[in-house]
């Protein structure tokens, strides 16, 4: 039964330490041509870091038909 204390108490210590960790969160809005939003995080000191991006599409994006392709 001790052994389940130490384990949880580890435990606790543990997400003490990782809390303690600075995390970063940027979000980057570019409203000038394409909208565009861009989410970065970056945690542990920029060692481990996501950058998230969306761009909506303008109304003449559409992709077009490969010549070389036939439909149908």
């Amino acid at each position: 039964m001790v052994w389940v204390a130490i384990a949880l108490t580890s435990l606790a210590v543990l997400l003490v330490f990782v809390l303690c960790v600075p995390l970063t969160i940027t979000l980057h809005t570019r409203i000038y041509g394409r909208p565009e939003l861009v989410l970065h995080v970056s945690w542990f000191f920029g060692i481990l870091n996501k950058e998230l991006s969306r761009a909506r599409k303008a109304p003449g994006d559409k992709k077009k038909a490969d010549p070389g392709q036939a439909d149908g």
